[in-house]
């Protein structure tokens, strides 16, 4: 097992798209602080050159962060089926390969959200002025967030390995965690029970989230550590026994 990890680090530290997919979100947080700070010097009525917004970006572009998660795990989950079907060939237990696939790619999809997230940091407290209680409130919102990204990322994973086809996963991504709340509020007047589950799925979770955290209100949210616990764990248990019966061609 520690060989196939270290081998799937190899491939995965050899492959440029990792380095390219890292320096396109560090970038992209860099242009949002820098794009906020010039509206904000130029326009005197601009409202949104200030910490409190340019971190509220992170929990609002969620649909964001879970295409990234594909992106990550599609590194060694892709259409290098051969190299896959080698290695069952060679006797390795498709369990070791899921779970060393899923640890690698979780491994840097957490390191690149770490240091995205110390690069948030350290432009929202250079760029824009001192708000009291704004970066406590950031970090009580990110340990919100957290297990739902989470959650998503291993379910992206499963659905690599089991169905081979980003654009399927991405769109089931979306269904999961990006649900229109609206509809949810529409069917939750027909049914207690719907009405009762519209207040648990991530697409809520994730808006109250934001909502909480622009009005510097945020709390711990249990709730959002159960329910991408149960999505984690459901993801892991199903993965597993499906893609021990996947055909591998």
């Amino acid at each position: 097992m520690i060989a196939y990890l270290k081998s799937e680090n190899y491939r995965f530290l050899r492959k440029s798209s990792i380095y390219t997919i890292s320096g396109l979100c560090l970038i992209l947080i860099t242009a949002a602080a820098f794009v906020l700070k010039y509206f904000d010097m130029t326009d005197s009525t601009f409202p949104y050159g200030n910490a409190l917004f340019f971190y509220s970006n992170i929990f609002g572009l969620s649909s964001l962060i879970l295409f990234i998660s594909v992106l990550v795990n599609l590194i060694l989950t892709g259409k290098d089926r051969l190299i896959l079907k080698q290695s069952i060939a060679f006797g390795l237990s498709r369990q070791k390969v899921f779970w060393a696939k899923l640890f690698v790619t979780l491994s840097y999809f957490i390191l690149l959200c770490l240091v995205g997230i110390a690069l948030t940091i350290l432009l929202g407290s250079s760029i824009f002025p001192y708000e009291s209680g704004v970066l406590t409130a950031y970090f009580a919102a990110l340990i919100n967030i957290a297990p739902i990204i989470l959650s998503g990322f291993i379910l992206a994973h499963v659905l690599m390995l089991t169905y081979s086809n980003e654009v399927i996963v991405f769109g089931i991504l979306l269904l999961v965690y990006s649900f229109p709340e609206s509809i949810l509020q529409g069917l939750s007047n027909y049914s207690e029970i719907i009405r009762v589950f519209s207040k648990y799925v991530p697409s809520t979770l994730l808006t109250d989230n934001l909502y909480r955290f622009m009005d510097l209100r945020i709390e711990f949210d249990l709730s959002a550590w159960i329910v991408g616990g149960i999505i984690s764990s459901i993801s892991l248990i199903i993965g597993v026994m499906k893609f021990n019966k996947k055909s591998i061609d």
